[in-house]
């Protein structure tokens, strides 16, 4: 299995992906099989769809966007005109890709997507070895329930959410020659190499807990045991740090610190968390929220630490190989939550050294996403921010 790296960032995207292309053909010594791109706001999606149809007939394209940057084995990539590419040549790889614009019946989006990649790949019907996507922020949920009524929990999954712009969604969602502004794209992958799939939070509970009573919309809470939900959790920050919730410019850290956590059941007596971002406060006093929740959902402030948030990718990493058992790492793709990244400016390029150790010099890309999802260590397919979702190539 080859597996390589490459990027640019040149803003002018017919040239970033024809550069980006070239050096990857270069490093694997022959035309890649499939091809990973995560980009930049700069490059548009009437841009990136003249640029990945330009590319040689027969390779994979599969891809968006990256929030303000991204790292592979050789550096830290920061901006808005980054362009990364992962390339995969191996014997035997069948990839079946394809692609769809957001749809009011998101659910049944999902499913007609699924089937054409299967199709795309000569594999209708069957079960692939691992399974990649990427869509949009907004519709993680019913995507993930399309994807498990189909496969169930047990085949490897990577999912993250592609944004190169949070305020405007741009994503520019690329499924071979089809690129969509905000949408879903879906590889299905069959071929004998290792995969292995590690879904991490790295962030532990605190003792504040309580209980969602009042929703204005899934992704709005209004009340937490029958309180306003943006006073309850103040109190709760107060509590904890033994300051006021912070304002301003200082608030997203603050948050970042402290997110929401959603129990989704236990590994042997360890309760597991999947990870709730805090977006803002309401002026009714609620708490804007970035996953999808429910009335009678328990939920709890978790805590996070700069340090252990530095080490949590290779972590991840580290889990995923010992999970397989590989004798010998060839690649990997992760994504990291951009709000992390953002926390973390300052130490990304601890970040990065933690990779190339944990990567042991092996190539890999790492994107920073807008939600992360996988598949916990108790099989339960979830959605979540502030995590880390890794899926390493070995043998």
């Amino acid at each position: 299995m080859a597996i390589q790296s490459a990027y640019s960032e040149n803003p002018k995207t017919e040239a970033a992906v024809q550069d980006a292309f070239a050096c990857l053909c270069e490093k694997l010594r022959g035309i890649p099989d499939l091809v990973i791109i995560a980009h930049g706001a700069v490059h548009t999606t009437e841009a990136l769809a003249q640029a990945v149809k330009a590319l040689p007939d027969g390779v994979r394209v599969f891809g968006g966007g990256a929030c303000g940057g991204l790292m592979t084995e050789e550096q830290v990539l920061i901006g808005d005109a980054v362009l990364g590419m992962l390339g995969l040549r191996v014997p035997g790889l069948q990839v079946g890709i394809a692609a769809a614009s957001q749809d009011q019946d998101m659910y049944a989006t999902v499913q007609q997507t699924v089937q054409r990649a299967l199709a795309d790949v000569g594999r209708s019907g069957e079960i692939p070895d691992a399974v990649i996507f990427l869509s949009t922020p907004g519709n993680e949920e019913t995507i993930l329930t399309g994807l498990k009524d189909i496969f169930g929990p047990h085949v490897p999954f990577y999912g993250a959410g592609a944004c190169s712009n949070l305020e405007t969604l741009q994503s520019g969602i690329i499924g071979n020659s089809q690129v969509y502004e905000r949408g879903l794209a879906v590889a299905v992958i069959f071929g004998d190499g290792l995969k292995s799939m590690s879904f991490h939070s790295g962030f532990v509970p605190s003792a504040h807990s309580g209980r969602v009573t009042a929703l204005d919309g899934p992704r709005c809470i209004l009340e937490i045991d029958g309180l306003p939900a943006s006073t309850v959790y103040s109190n709760w920050y107060r509590a904890q740090f033994g300051v006021d919730f912070p304002h301003g410019d200082a608030m997203q850290d603050g948050l970042t610190l402290a997110p929401l956590g959603r129990s989704v059941g236990k590994l042997d007596h360890l309760e597991l968390f999947a990870l709730t971002a805090i977006a803002d406060r309401t002026k009714a006093g609620g708490l804007r929220v970035l996953t999808d929740m429910a009335v009678g959902q328990d939920i709890r402030m978790m805590l996070g630490m700069r340090a252990t948030m530095a080490a949590r990718p290779a972590r991840a990493i580290n889990t995923a190989i010992d999970l397989q058992k590989f004798q010998r790492i060839d690649g990997a793709l992760v994504a990291f939550c951009a709000f992390l990244a953002r926390f973390l400016r300052d130490d990304l390029a601890a970040v990065h050294k933690n990779m190339c150790v944990s990567m042991m010099g092996r190539p890999f890309m790492l994107v920073f996403s807008c939600g992360e999802q996988g598949v916990m260590q108790n099989n339960q397919v979830v959605n979540g921010n502030l995590m880390v979702s890794a899926m390493v190539f070995g043998t």
